[in-house]
C-alpha cells in the first residue's frame, strides 16, 4: 500500500527544516541524507549539479564563512513544489535575501531554484522581507494563482492596467529597497519601466500566497524574477520580489540553466 501524498504544508515544512538545516547549522551531508532523492537538479548556477553538489557548496560556505544565520520569514508550497523567502546572514560572506523553491518527488527534494541579492545587514533583509507570513484560508489557491499570473503576464504584454482588477490599490504593499511600503500598484508598475519580462516559468500557489518564476531583461540583461503576492478579500495586497542575473552558461557549475 503506497504512502500518502505529503500536505502543502508538510512540503514546507520539510522544505524550511531542509534549509535551516543545510545553511544554517552547516549539516549539509545530514540535510541531504535526510530530505533529498537520488536525483537532485540544480539551477543555482555557483552550486554544482546532483546531491554530492549540494552537500559539497554548503559544507564549503559553512568553513569559508564561519558565522552564519537563517531566517525563514514565509514559506509555503502546493502539492509538489515548496517555496522558501528567507535572510541569510553569511558573516564574512554578507547578508543575502532569497527566494528557493524546492520541487519535491515522492517525499524527497529532486530539484531546485532560486533568486539571491545581497543586502547591506541583516536588519535591512528583515524589512525587506517584513509583512505578514501566516497562511490564509479565506483566499483560494487557484484565483491567488491567476491573479499573481495576470499581474506578470501583464509587464509581458506590456499593458498595466489589465491588471488593474487584481489589486486592492487602498491597501497595496510593496517590499522593495527603492520604493516606499505604501506603494500604490500602478506606481509599482512604473518602476519596473526599464524591465522586460518575456516569459513566465512556473506558479507555485497556496490559498493567499503565489510566487511566480520568469524571465526577462533588466536594461538589456538577462535576468531571473521571483515575484510573490499576497492576496487578501480576493485581491492582490501585498508583493515582495528578489532578482538575479543569468550568468552566461560558460560561467555556470552545471548545464541545467537558471530554469
Amino acid at each position: 500500500m503506497s504512502e500518502p501524498s505529503p500536505s502543502p504544508a508538510s512540503i514546507a515544512q520539510q522544505a524550511s527544516d531542509f534549509y535551516v538545516l543545510s545553511a544554517r547549522d552547516g549539516k549539509s551531508r545530514a540535510a541531504v541524507e535526510t530530505y533529498v532523492g537520488d536525483t537532485y537538479i540544480q539551477h543555482n548556477h555557483r552550486v554544482p549539479d546532483g546531491p554530492e553538489g549540494f552537500r559539497k557548496r554548503y559544507h564549503d560556505m559553512s568553513h569559508d564563512y564561519g558565522y552564519r544565520d537563517v531566517a525563514v520569514i514565509r514559506a509555503f508550497a502546493n502539492d509538489h513544489t515548496a517555496v522558501l523567502h528567507t535572510v541569510e546572514d553569511r558573516g564574512d560572506g554578507g547578508v543575502w535575501v532569497a527566494m528557493v523553491l524546492l520541487r519535491f518527488l515522492d517525499n524527497k527534494i529532486i530539484e531546485q531554484w532560486d533568486n539571491f541579492v545581497e543586502v547591506p545587514d541583516f536588519a535591512s533583509g528583515l524589512a525587506f522581507t517584513s509583512g505578514p507570513s501566516t497562511t490564509s484560508t479565506l483566499e483560494t489557491t487557484d484565483d491567488t494563482a491567476d491573479r499573481s499570473r495576470a499581474v506578470i503576464q501583464a509587464l509581458i504584454d506590456g499593458d498595466p492596467m489589465a491588471a488593474a482588477p487584481a489589486f486592492d490599490h487602498r491597501k497595496f504593499r510593496h517590499h522593495d529597497t527603492t520604493l516606499t511600503a505604501r506603494t500604490f500598484a500602478a506606481e509599482w508598475f512604473e518602476n519596473r519601466s526599464d524591465i522586460a519580462v518575456t516569459q513566465i516559468h512556473q506558479v507555485v500557489a497556496h490559498h493567499n500566497f503565489a510566487a511566480v518564476q520568469s524571465e526577462g531583461l533588466v536594461d538589456g540583461t538577462p535576468t531571473a524574477f521571483t515575484d510573490c503576492f499576497r492576496c487578501e478579500q480576493g485581491v492582490i495586497v501585498e508583493h515582495w520580489g528578489v532578482s538575479e542575473t543569468i550568468v552566461d552558461a560558460a560561467a555556470s557549475a552545471h548545464t541545467n540553466g537558471k530554469f
